[in-house]
Formats: structure tokens, C-alpha cells, sequence
């Protein structure tokens, strides 16, 4: 008989921003002021497995967070 099951995973996630900056110390400057609204790249790079419960034992569990 099969069961539902609640797989529960941590995605990490590596963003690319392009600013233009005169410099290293610049760019991290720049993109500490402006980081949000320049354009970006997106790319999922890691999958963990943090836990894998029926529906009923998820139910129950009490998360941390």
C-alpha cells in the first residue's frame, strides 16, 4: 500500500549580480548599495535531503526554525 510522504530539502542557491565598478572594493560597494535592482543570474546548485516522514509523523513533528 503506499503512503504519502513529506520529503523536506535545504536548496542552496548561488546568485551572479553584474555591476560596474572601477575595482574589487568598488564593486562590493557598488553592490552593497545597488545589489538589489542590478541584473542577476540564478542557478541552483545543491540539493539536502533534511528529512523524509510520513504525512502523519510531519503532522507531529515540531520544527525548528
Amino acid at each position: 500500500m503506499k503512503t504519502k510522504y513529506v520529503v523536506r530539502v535545504n536548496v542552496s542557491y548561488t546568485k551572479k549580480y553584474i555591476v560596474d565598478a572601477m575595482s574589487i572594493q568598488d564593486a562590493e560597494e557598488k553592490y552593497l548599495l545597488e545589489g538589489v535592482s542590478t541584473s542577476l543570474m540564478e542557478t541552483e546548485i545543491d540539493r539536502e535531503i533534511i528529512s523524509v516522514l510520513t504525512d502523519r509523523e510531519d503532522a507531529e513533528k515540531t520544527w525548528e526554525v
